[in-house]
């Protein structure tokens, strides 16, 4: 990928995140691993903010090791080839939001605009819970032999997982 490709491969990278309203969550502990799926809003500087009931194992999973792994995933029915799904995937640091803080108020109030007047039926519920989801690191696979990985501050930095491959390919 050549240096002037990296902004257009980025922004594509960043209208595929936004085109979601749900991620696949994985956590884990040394017996269980589980995925699960959770509907969320944008934090505002590229993570997630998802709001999940203790009832779930992957919520005491996520509070007990504060951290995750996060995927978004093409269709399969809009995929040219169900092998080579477009995907993102983020390792995370979660962190609680406190209920009733003006953070959580300000979230709560874009899961309002985001999902509707459902959202007013579980915010009461008192098992759930609000995470902020920080991503650390990640990859974002385009399809076969073009795979990035993510780094930097802000994961804006992409380098093609297999270098050997990145000649000449035009985004």
């Amino acid at each position: 990928m050549t240096e002037s490709n990296r902004p257009k491969l980025f922004a594509e990278l960043t209208a595929f995140r936004d085109g979601f309203r749900s991620l696949e969550l994985a956590t884990g502990n040394a017996e269980t691993p589980l995925i699960s799926y959770a509907p969320y809003v944008p934090d505002g500087s590229g993570g997630f903010c998802i709001y999940i009931s203790q009832l779930a194992a992957h919520t005491g999973q996520l509070q007990a090791s504060g951290s995750c792994s996060v995927m978004l995933i093409e269709a399969e029915q809009d995929a040219e080839q169900v092998f080579a799904r477009k995907r993102l995937i983020y390792s995370c640091q979660a962190q609680t939001i406190e209920r009733g803080t003006d953070e959580w108020q300000r979230i709560m109030a874009d899961f309002h605009a985001r999902f509707g007047e459902f959202i007013d039926m579980i915010i009461p519920l008192a098992d759930f819970v609000l995470f902020r989801l920080t991503p650390t690191g990640g990859s974002y696979v385009r399809g076969f032999a073009q795979a990035y990985q993510l780094s930097g501050e802000d994961l804006e930095q992409l380098a093609h997982i297999n270098p050997s491959k990145d000649k000449g390919e035009s985004t």
